[in-house]
């Protein structure tokens, strides 16, 4: 999991203390640490786990079912990254509400395919499709060739 911690910095967090104690009242509290590799640096630091805050990030599809795993359950995950020809293997998204398409397809039925993967029975909630695109280059020429 990638973190902030208070002071802005960002890194990857490589494990997790607990320890426990007793106040004078002879309660059982536990403290509880992140390890935290910060970017740049060879050794772990370690800060209380409430000074710290998952970063969202985006998984590639490429790295097959544990990505897959992230995309589906842990929520500072915000986007699944797919290259052509990855939406061609079965994909079920129902855990996305929104395609962005960077890469429009030239054959109308592999752009439905794409789309088609967010657009799913169990879906549960309103999915869109969003063609993203620069003008003047081979996406906008492609876009305009499908109309």
């Amino acid at each position: 999991v990638i973190v902030s911690t208070a002071a802005g910095a960002r890194g990857t967090v490589t494990g997790l203390a607990e320890q426990p104690w007793r106040d004078e009242a002879g309660r059982e509290w536990v403290d509880q640490r992140v390890f935290v590799l910060l970017d740049g640096e060879e050794e772990a630091e370690e800060f209380p786990l409430d000074r710290v805050q998952a970063v969202p990030f985006f998984v590639w599809a490429k790295d097959g079912e544990a990505a897959m795993s992230l995309f589906r359950d842990e929520p500072t995950c915000c986007g699944l990254l797919l290259e052509t020809g990855n939406f061609a293997a079965g994909l079920t998204l129902t855990a996305a509400n929104t395609c962005f398409v960077l890469e429009p397809q030239l054959d109308a039925a592999l752009q439905a395919q794409l789309e088609g993967r967010v657009h799913r029975p169990g879906q549960t909630r309103v999915a869109k499709i969003v063609h993203l695109y620069t003008p003047g280059t081979v996406e906008e020429r492609v876009l305009q060739l499908r109309r």
